[in-house]
């Protein structure tokens, strides 16, 4: 199972933890798994098993949520300030290149705030 091994996808763990939360039979069955795998894991690691498998997994579960919304967040930022990098670089080169258009753009604007208050 990716989920277990830990290499399921990001975008496919949202829709997967979100299922195992609303699903009991698919939990139980997770549970399963997850407890079969962290045993024989310990078995070949020469370390003793973790018989708290049931907690083990919640804090799996948790941590895992946790990853995904620091990942939402990140994404989001990314392209928040790439959007930002963007404006700044066409602002820039319209001051560069043709700063005339942008005097008449100021004047526009600041003829529409002034038209806007005064009325």
């Amino acid at each position: 199972m990716p989920f277990i091994k830990g290499t399921i996808e990001p975008d496919i763990l949202q829709a997967f933890i979100a299922h195992i939360r609303s699903c009991p039979s698919c939990y139980d069955e997770l549970e399963t798994f997850y407890a079969i795998h962290h045993t024989l894991d310990a078995l070949d690691s020469g370390r003793d098993a973790d018989y708290h498998i049931r907690d083990s997994l919640q804090k799996e579960l948790e941590e895992k949520e946790k990853e995904l919304v620091r990942e939402i967040r990140l994404r989001r930022a990314g392209r928040i300030l790439l959007v930002l990098i963007l404006i700044s670089a066409l602002l820039l080169a319209a001051l560069i290149f043709a700063p005339g258009y942008i005097r008449v753009f100021l004047s526009f604007f600041a003829g529409l705030f002034s038209a806007g208050g005064a009325g």
